[in-house]
């Protein structure tokens, strides 16, 4: 399932709201298929920079591109129908049932009085398997686990068959199985994905580079054992840290510590 490849790129993207700039300058680029992870610390501008991407803001500066179309010269409708968004607050009190919510997804590629085709019908199927969800078609969305509505969010979003996957902290609310098996499944389909995570291990393991951000700057954009050196994680994440190599998997991690400076007994009772 799926479009065939295409890439995405910001251009010195600036963002102000109410006079404060959120980014400065931020430019960036996904190479078609390939998974590029968002990283920095909290409240160092991801989730702004994705939104420009899927026009739920638009740069004070800068633009976007997929392809070689600019997001902003697109209507909603063909922006809907190249990138597929699964983002931190979408509402999750729906009464629909699961396979209801996932053929939302195939809204962008149909007209408002269509039926649903056998091919929705197949591309919904089809996406409930990939997420490991198809037991649960029948189930009334809103009463589900915080994990498995995730995982149902994202089927809609791969039923969209979208050229450009964006995820917003997809792991949030899963359980480790569930977040090794959900970023299998985003790096397996081969679609030009961008997603934000904070665990910098997940993003080592499944993202083919990283690009990473701090107080809405790009400090640089790399693969993540290159980009996240011990100075790096020092000063952005203000931890110590080390790569290691797995003897089992062959798979990079880092082994993160508090700097010994950070040490303080200053909440110690009296």
């Amino acid at each position: 399932m799926g479009a065939p490849h295409i890439g995405l790129r910001g251009e010195e993207i600036h963002v102000a709201i109410d006079d404060t700039a959120i980014l400065a300058g931020c430019s960036f680029d996904v190479v078609p298929g390939e998974v590029l992870g968002l990283i920095g610390p909290n409240g160092s501008g991801k989730s702004t920079l994705l939104r420009t991407v899927y026009r739920a803001i638009r740069p004070t500066t800068g633009a976007m591109w997929i392809g070689e179309d600019d997001v902003w010269n697109m209507t909603a409708r063909q922006s809907a129908q190249r990138t597929a968004v699964v983002t931190q607050s979408a509402s999750t009190d729906f009464q629909f049932s699961v396979a209801e919510m996932v053929l939302m997804g195939r809204g962008p590629h149909k007209g408002l009085l269509d039926r649903d085709t056998a091919h929705d019908r197949r591309v919904v199927a089809w996406a409930l398997r990939a997420v490991d969800m198809t037991t649960f078609r029948s189930r009334v969305f809103a009463t589900l686990s915080g994990g498995e509505k995730q995982r149902v969010l994202v089927a809609r979003a791969l039923a969209q068959e979208s050229q450009v996957l964006v995820l917003d902290e997809p792991t949030n609310h899963l359980d480790a199985h569930a977040q090794l098996d959900l970023l299998e499944l985003v790096r397996s389909l081969g679609l030009t994905t961008v997603v934000a995570l904070h665990d910098l291990n997940l993003a080592a393991t499944y993202c083919h580079r990283v690009c990473l951000l701090d107080r809405g700057r790009v400090v640089g954009i790399a693969p993540p054992r290159t980009l996240l050196t011990r100075e790096v994680l020092r000063d952005v994440f203000r931890v110590d840290g080390e790569w290691l190599t797995s003897p089992t998997t062959g798979r990079d991690h880092l082994a993160l510590t508090r700097p010994a400076t950070s040490t303080t007994t200053d909440t110690e009772k009296p």
